[in-house]
């Protein structure tokens, strides 16, 4: 039933993902996301990178814009989390998965660790029905 579930979420998502890779357009920051160097990240040693690892009740996103901003909205609060997911979903921008099989590239943004608010960015490779996609997604908890 998990896996009935997970695809059916994937189905959304999956098609704008691929939509994302297939058109490698250069990233528009457009200004409104504050960007942390990627140098100045630390990876915790839970969150491997460049290996295959499967994570669960991750949010997956179509563009770094988007899981930025839900990890904004957590900073803010876990209403404001959840408002800001409620969105993104309903855009097909953003899809929560049970279970996911993703190598980790690299952390592009942390979010504030204060009072249990520990979200995070990373570009991905997500294994959507066996095959490799590029993606970005956010790892930590929506809710308090």
């Amino acid at each position: 039933m998990l896996f009935i579930r997970s695809m059916c979420c994937l189905a959304g998502v999956a098609g704008l993902v691929a939509v994302s890779v297939a058109s490698a357009a250069p990233r528009a920051d457009g200004g409104l996301l504050d960007e942390q160097p990627a140098a100045a990240l630390s990876v915790p040693t839970d969150h491997a990178l460049d290996r295959e690892i499967i994570v669960n009740n991750w949010v997956l996103c179509v563009s770094q814009g988007f899981a930025e901003e839900l990890v904004q909205a957590r900073e803010v609060s876990a209403q404001a989390a959840a408002e800001t997911y409620e969105e993104l979903k309903a855009e097909k921008s953003c899809g929560l998965f049970p279970e996911l099989l993703v190598i980790l590239r690299e952390p592009l943004y942390i979010g504030s660790i204060d009072q249990n608010r520990d979200a995070r960015v990373f570009e991905a490779l997500v294994n959507l029905a066996g095959n490799w996609a590029s993606a970005f997604v956010v790892s930590g908890s929506l809710a308090d």
